[in-house]
Parts: C-alpha cells; sequence; structure tokens
C-alpha cells in the first residue's frame, strides 16, 4: 500500500526491539497515528485515526506555503 499510494514519508511500526520505542516517546496511544516531527524533534502535527488528509494537507500548506500537488 505504501508504494501504491506513493507514500514516500518515512514509516514506523514499532515490531523490532532493536530501536528506540516510538510509541511511547511520542505517546502514541491510537493506531493508525500520524505525527508530522520537524528536523529539530518538535512536533508539528498530530492526528489519530484514519479521518486526517485534510487537516494534514492543510498543516503541510501552512509550513511550505504552497499548493500540494498530490
Amino acid at each position: 500500500l505504501i508504494k501504491q499510494k506513493d507514500m514516500d514519508w518515512t514509516h514506523v511500526c514499532q515490531l523490532r526491539k532493536d530501536i528506540p520505542n516510538v510509541v511511547s516517546s511520542f505517546n502514541v496511544t491510537s493506531f493508525p497515528t500520524t505525527i508530522l516531527i520537524d528536523s529539530s524533534g518538535k512536533i508539528l502535527y498530530r492526528a489519530s485515526g484514519n479521518d486526517k488528509t485534510d487537516s494534514l494537507k492543510a498543516k503541510l500548506r501552512e509550513i511550505y506555503g504552497k499548493k500540494l500537488q498530490r
């Protein structure tokens, strides 16, 4: 699905024991959860559940100041 939908951002699934616990580090309480994090580690956007496409696009427009192409 990730390749089908051309989702070219990092996806994290906390199944591996050799990576930091992302679920507890970012206080994930439901799945799916979308978190947009800047390069300094600041959370810019957070949403839980499936109905978040429009709000995520709006946040990305706010950050980048241009229309998204997809």
